[in-house]
């Protein structure tokens, strides 16, 4: 009965939390490198915004223009994921952009 209650309880916190907001991207430190994609969901908003796995993130906007704040940590992404969704609540548009570099294969080009 006991094991129950305490199901219901963790039910009833599960339904009451808030989402974390993602940008459907797994960013990984590579030391010496920066902050890189290591995956991205199919159809999330990075992979909509052509985000590719491998790429390097350099900055964040939450202006939608610059200037861009330099990421030196992956797990610094969620505070502005964090900044973005409290500005939507309270009712501004959705304003984040990333500043991302690509290299090419052979890691000798690189696009901004």
């Amino acid at each position: 009965m006991l094991a129950l209650g305490a199901g219901l309880f963790n039910f009833r916190d599960r339904l009451n939390q808030k989402q974390v907001p993602t940008d459907g991207v797994i960013w990984r430190n590579e030391p010496g490198l920066g902050v890189r994609a290591a995956t991205v969901e199919t159809g999330s908003p990075a992979a909509l915004a052509d985000v590719r796995k491998g790429d390097y993130l350099i900055g964040i906007s939450t202006t939608g223009s610059e200037p861009f704040e330099v990421v030196e940590e992956a797990q610094h992404v969620q505070i502005y994921l964090d900044q973005a969704r409290d500005q939507v609540s309270q009712g501004a548009p959705l304003t984040l952009s990333y500043w991302i570099e690509r290299r090419n294969d052979a890691g000798d080009t690189v696009l901004r």
